[in-house]
Parts: structure tokens; C-alpha cells; sequence
């Protein structure tokens, strides 16, 4: 597998320089084990998408220099790390796809510079 197959060749060194975890999952054989093993993605959304997110809705917003738009699974109940910000809210959904845009006008286009992402547990915050 090469990183076309995921990725633009531009969003793939953005991602690679932000998150090795992608870049894992692009380049290695063992990307199912890394997916099934709980890949988290903790996205920064606006208040209002936070307080509409719901069960196998979805949300748009962004993932450190990335645009990414996700179709959400199953809420489940979240349980407060110690890295937490206390004025700030979060909810935790798995069973989630995800899709990498560079801007946000490709994103709101849905000409999204990635593949699914499927599978993955989804952090978000406002």
C-alpha cells in the first residue's frame, strides 16, 4: 500500500508531520490491528455542532492543520483524562468514519483529500 491510496501527496506530509499514527496506518500491514485497537481522533467542533451531536449523526471540524467532516457512531459515555481542560466539553462516539479535507471549502464540497477512515472512536470538544 502506497500513500495515495489514503491520501493526497500534499495532506499526506501534513499528516505525517502531525501524526505518526496516520502515517502508520497508510504505510503499515498491520493498519487493521491498529484501527480495531481503538485509533482516537479528538476533534475540535463549534458549540453548535457540539450541542446538535448525536448517535450516528455527524460533525464537521478540525483535527489539528486538517478540515475533517465525520459520520458518527454510538455515544458512549465520557469518562474525564487528567489532561482534560475542566471549561471544556466533550463527548465520545466509536464506530465512526472519518474524512481529511486540507481547506474547508473542499470539506463543505465533500471533495475530501482522503478515503474513509472507518472504525474509529471520535473525541469531540468545544
Amino acid at each position: 500500500m502506497n500513500q495515495t491510496d489514503y491520501f493526497s501527496s500534499e495532506v499526506f506530509h501534513r499528516l505525517y508531520k502531525d501524526a505518526l499514527l496516520i502515517t502508520y496506518y497508510i504505510e503499515s500491514p498491520i493498519e487493521e490491528k491498529l484501527m480495531s485497537n481503538g485509533t482516537t481522533f479528538r476533534i475540535k467542533v463549534t458549540a453548535r455542532d457540539f450541542e446538535a451531536s448525536e448517535s450516528y449523526g455527524w460533525v464537521d471540524g478540525r483535527w489539528r492543520s486538517l478540515y475533517v467532516y465525520v459520520e458518527l457512531g454510538q455515544e458512549r459515555p465520557y469518562l474525564p483524562e487528567p489532561k482534560d481542560d475542566p471549561k471544556t466539553d466533550y463527548k465520545i462516539f466509536t464506530g465512526c468514519s472519518a474524512y481529511f479535507a486540507d481547506n474547508q471549502e473542499k470539506l463543505d464540497n465533500g471533495d475530501y483529500d482522503s478515503d474513509e477512515l472507518p472504525d474509529l472512536t471520535v473525541i469531540i470538544y468545544c
